[in-house]
């Protein structure tokens, strides 16, 4: 089941490290390129949701693994597309693929793990992810630099299909065993605390891909790297998430609210740093450095936070992830978007500071959230029990 996360991020992001040449050959500006990773993400914020509800009593073997096949098939048009268009219908179909592999693999793998290892599960997920953009951003920059971008679609339609394979494979049947529909969604909306982890989420996602979509073009211009030397700087990067991901996975459970914090904070401080350094390479290492342990605990850390904000209810869980995915993929698509058309205007220190600013933004909230859920601990009389109320009307 991970190795399908794996391959819709690969899919999802390899236009990141490939974007200079691909906007080159389809003759785009790179603001425009940038549509490339905003597209899926627009599709896929629809699809979280809608797969969740539109599924309903489907197998979530068979949901996975079709959705993992379309990731090949949207790969292998974009691979041979000769023209924007072309490839903008390629990433459309993927955002269906995004957003039903995020929505339906979390929950699906937290029924195949023992009881009490379900956070276990969630972050061998998040671990492919992070793993995934390890791989996408500096492979696609190094395969673009050295023959054609067009190989790095090849290589994600290759390792779709091996997905695909091994979940016919591998993975047991999954009966539905729950059935949302938009009441589940409306009563997570109404909690506040809920509320406010999807505000953090949109406001962190849209900041990180405000900046990351473009950091291939604004580590070159500004400390004068080579392709290949970018390349490298994204592969310590990606190393560094996967760290994050599992130290902090490891520390969530004993520490939640603390390890929530930290990585908030450092995740704010290493981008407003990449954004202040200019030509200071050290600084923009040290920058990179901070922003990958911190970026890979992110996912996690949201995912468990807004977990223990849901009730035991499969109904909560479910809506609770797919609600997250479809936020998530949102502000992506919100980001890179918003990040181009900055880029396109007032240059890569303006879609870099963006999402500085965003990332403090998100890290304010984070603690008045934290906050404002202690006073209410406080005063029980006073919490709300929308989503139990939503779930007994089942």
């Amino acid at each position: 089941m991970a190795s399908g996360a794996f391959a819709v991020v690969l899919g999802e992001f390899v236009p990141v490290g490939a974007l200079p040449q691909i906007s080159t050959t389809l003759h785009v500006h790179q603001g425009v390129a940038g549509l490339l990773v905003t597209a899926p993400a627009v599709v896929g914020a629809v699809a979280a949701p809608g797969a969740a509800m539109l599924i309903r009593r489907l197998d979530r073997r068979q949901a996975i693994v079709w959705l993992t096949l379309l990731i090949a098939v949207s790969t292998v048009l974009a691979a041979i597309a000769p023209d924007f268009a072309t490839m903008l219908v390629s990433r459309l179909l993927l955002g269906v693929s995004v957003g039903g592999v995020w929505a339906v693999s979390v929950p699906a793998s937290a029924r195949l793990a023992p009881a009490g290892q379900e956070h276990t599960a969630s972050s061998v997920i998040f671990s492919a992810i992070a793993i995934g953009a390890v791989v996408a951003v500096p492979a696609s920059t190094w395969i673009a630099a050295t023959s054609s971008w067009r190989w790095s679609f090849v290589g994600v339609a290759v390792v779709s299909l091996l997905a695909f394979t091994a979940q016919l494979a591998t993975v047991p049947p999954l009966p539905s065993d729950n059935a949302l529909d938009p009441r589940h969604f409306v009563a997570l909306v109404r909690e506040p605390q809920i509320t406010a982890v999807l505000l953090v989420i949109l406001a962190s996602v849209f900041g990180q891909f405000s900046v990351f979509t473009f950091v291939v073009p604004a580590l070159r211009a500004n400390t004068g790297f080579s392709a290949a030397e970018a390349s490298l700087a994204l592969l310590v990067f990606g190393v560094l998430t996967v760290i994050g991901n599992f130290g902090g996975a490891a520390l969530l459970g004993r520490a939640l609210v603390p390890v929530v914090i930290i990585t908030f904070l450092v995740l704010a401080a290493s981008v407003t740093l990449f954004a202040a350094a200019g030509a200071s390479t050290i600084a923009a290492c040290l920058a990179l450095a901070g922003w990958g342990l911190a970026w890979g605990n992110t996912p996690v850390s949201l995912q468990v936070w807004l977990a223990s904000r849901t009730r035991a209810r499969a109904q909560s869980f479910e809506a609770a992830n797919a609600a997250m995915t479809a936020t998530t993929q949102l502000s992506i698509a919100l980001g890179s978007f918003f990040g181009g058309v900055i880029l396109d205007h007032a240059g890569l220190a303006g879609s870099t500071w963006t999402g500085a600013i965003a990332l403090v933004i998100a890290f304010v909230v984070v603690v008045f959230a934290i906050a404002t859920g202690r006073q209410r601990a406080a005063r029980p009389e006073t919490a709300t029990t929308t989503i139990a109320t939503a779930t007994a009307a089942d």
